[in-house]
Formats: structure tokens, C-alpha cells, sequence
């Protein structure tokens, strides 16, 4: 009897967890597309930025500055970053990061404006923040861009460009946050790679991020 009772008792909870898990995935399923109906996929949104493979890595100042797209991997330019947030209507920003368990998460800037080349290309305005990925650029408001031919970041000592392998708005310690590192898959996620320390740490590569741009409502 202490068998089946045993039995009942462990096939009741192998279901529970059974329907935990499916609820759970229903409800992260959910979750992604009211994020993407709401945020990444309105037609007025303009994608700057994506990353979901292997690309262009640790490219050059004059690459960055006009743009690319290889393998999974698109930058709008700098120069054209410049011109929209400067000669369009305001532009208020929007990252979304996918880690290799499936979970999204999201951080939006009510304004977000560059300077031209003669400033390197520093963020000159980033407003407000809401989301839950945390806000992991706001220490990265009036850095000038960095590559490993053109070090802005202000540290005689390091090179964050050179040594976290792409080019980012890098300030003294280098970076608190970071979308143009180097591709890690899921078994090497635990490195340095597209990095939003506020949400997954410093040392977790991204499975996938996306930044897009859209005049303020």
C-alpha cells in the first residue's frame, strides 16, 4: 500500500510540475508578443540596431560610422544615428534583450539624441527610463564612442574598445552595459558578448537584442 500511495503521490507531482512548466511557458509566450505588438513591431518604430548571430565584430571607426549589415547583425551608422536624432522629431529609444532560456526583457528612454562626429558621436540626451530590464545605459550619457582605432574612453590605462572586442559609448571603467560584443552561443554564454549587467550581470551574452528608434509620442 506505502508503494502505490508512494506511486499516487509522485505521478501527481510529476503533473504539477508538468502544468507549472506549461503554464509558465504559455505565460512567457504571452508575454513576448504583447512586448513585440507593443514596442518592436508598431510600424513606426525604426530598428538601429540587431543582433541574433555572428556578424561584424570589433569593426573599425569608419564602419561604425556609415553602417552595416552581415549575417545576422545591422547597424544604422552612426552618421545616420546622428542625423535622425538630431534633425527629426525627438526620438525616444527602445532595447529589447532575449537571454537562451527564452525570457525577455526590455528598457525604454523617453528621449535619446547623439552628437555628430566632431563630439565622437557622444549620447547627448537619454530621458527617463521604463521597463524591466534595469537601467544599465544611463552611465553611458554623454560617453563618446569608442573602437579599437579611435579610443574615446577617457582611461589613459585601458582600452575597452580593444579589450571587450567592439565598439560602445565606453566611459573610465569601461561599460555597464554592452550590445556590440563578441557572439557567444548558449554553452559559452557566460562571457563577455552583448552584456546589460542590471539584468543578467556582467559576465551573460545575450541570445539576442534589438535597438529601435520612433519620434515621441
Amino acid at each position: 500500500m506505502l508503494n502505490i500511495f508512494f506511486l499516487q503521490d509522485t505521478t501527481a507531482l510529476l503533473t504539477g510540475i508538468q502544468e507549472y512548466r506549461r503554464d509558465y511557458n504559455q505565460r512567457q509566450t504571452l508575454h513576448e508578443n504583447l512586448l513585440r505588438k507593443s514596442f518592436a513591431y508598431d510600424h513606426e518604430w525604426t530598428t538601429i540596431f540587431s543582433r541574433n548571430h555572428h556578424g561584424v565584430n570589433n569593426a573599425s571607426w569608419s564602419l561604425y560610422r556609415r553602417g552595416y549589415s552581415d549575417n545576422g547583425y545591422y547597424f544604422i551608422g552612426l552618421e545616420a544615428l546622428y542625423l535622425k536624432t538630431t534633425y527629426e522629431s525627438a526620438q525616444e529609444l527602445m532595447i529589447i534583450l532575449k537571454d537562451w532560456d527564452g525570457k525577455t526583457r526590455y528598457a525604454k528612454y523617453e528621449h535619446f539624441q547623439i552628437g555628430d562626429e566632431d563630439e565622437q558621436y557622444a549620447i547627448r540626451k537619454l530621458g527617463a527610463y521604463v521597463g524591466n530590464a534595469g537601467d544599465a545605459l544611463r552611465p553611458h550619457l554623454f560617453k563618446k564612442f569608442s573602437t579599437f582605432d579611435r579610443d574615446n574612453d577617457g582611461n589613459d590605462k585601458l582600452h575597452c574598445a580593444s579589450m571587450y572586442g567592439g565598439g560602445w559609448w565606453f566611459f573610465g571603467n569601461c561599460t555597464t552595459s554592452m550590445l556590440t560584443g563578441p557572439y557567444h552561443y548558449e554553452e559559452n554564454a557566460h562571457s563577455y558578448g552583448i552584456s546589460w549587467s542590471t539584468w543578467k550581470g556582467w559576465n551573460y551574452s545575450m541570445k539576442s537584442v534589438e535597438m529601435l528608434i520612433r519620434p515621441t509620442l
